[in-house]
C-alpha cells in the first residue's frame, strides 16, 4: 500500500493493573500483533507506565463488574489506512486487558504548529494617556476646543432655578 493513502493515528491505552510486570510486554506485544494485522506500521510508543487514574473506571471482566482505581498508561503511534480504522477498533475491544483505550488521528509537532510566537511587550503608559494622546478618526482637536464643547453641553444640562 502506498504510504501516502495511510493516516498517522496515536492509540492511548490504559491496561488492567491485574497484569504484572512480567507480562506487560506480552500485553503489548498483543495490542502490536493487532496493529500489524491490519497492515499498520507502528512509528513509536511509550512504555507504559503505572498510574493512578483521576475517577474509578466501572469495567465488566469475566461478567463481573469491576472497578479500577489505577492502570498502566502507554500510547502507540502509527499510520494505517484510514478504511482499516473500524476494524481495528472492534478488535481493540476485544481485548481483556484493555480497560479503555482512544484513538485519534496523529498531528506531530512541527516548528510552525508546536511553537508559540512571541509576543511584542506592552508598554508601561497607562491606557488613559494613550487614548488621550492618541487623535480621533476624524483629525486631532485642539484641547481648548474640547473644553467649550464640554462646557455647552453641561449647560444644556443644567435647568434654570425657579
Amino acid at each position: 500500500m502506498d504510504i501516502t493513502e495511510q493516516e498517522s493515528y496515536e492509540l492511548g491505552y490504559l491496561l488492567t493493573p491485574f497484569v504484572s510486570a512480567e507480562k506487560l510486554p506480552e500485553t503489548l506485544e498483543g495490542v502490536r500483533i493487532i496493529i500489524a494485522k491490519h497492515d499498520g506500521e507502528i512509528l513509536s510508543e511509550t512504555n507504559p507506565r503505572f498510574v493512578q487514574l483521576a475517577y474509578p473506571i466501572r469495567k465488566p471482566i469475566e461478567h463481573q463488574r469491576t472497578v479500577f482505581k489505577d492502570a498502566y498508561f502507554g500510547s502507540v503511534v502509527f499510520r494505517l489506512a484510514r478504511e482499516k480504522t473500524e476494524e481495528l477498533l472492534t478488535d481493540l475491544k476485544r481485548q481483556p486487558a484493555l480497560i479503555r483505550f482512544i484513538l485519534v488521528k496523529y498531528l506531530p509537532i512541527t516548528p510552525a504548529r508546536g511553537r508559540l510566537r512571541p509576543v511584542k511587550p506592552v508598554s508601561a503608559v497607562p491606557a488613559r494617556a494613550t487614548a488621550a494622546a492618541a487623535p480621533s478618526a476624524l483629525g486631532a482637536v485642539p484641547e481648548t476646543e474640547k473644553r467649550e464643547a464640554i462646557d455647552r453641553e453641561i449647560e444644556g444640562l443644567l435647568v434654570p432655578p425657579k
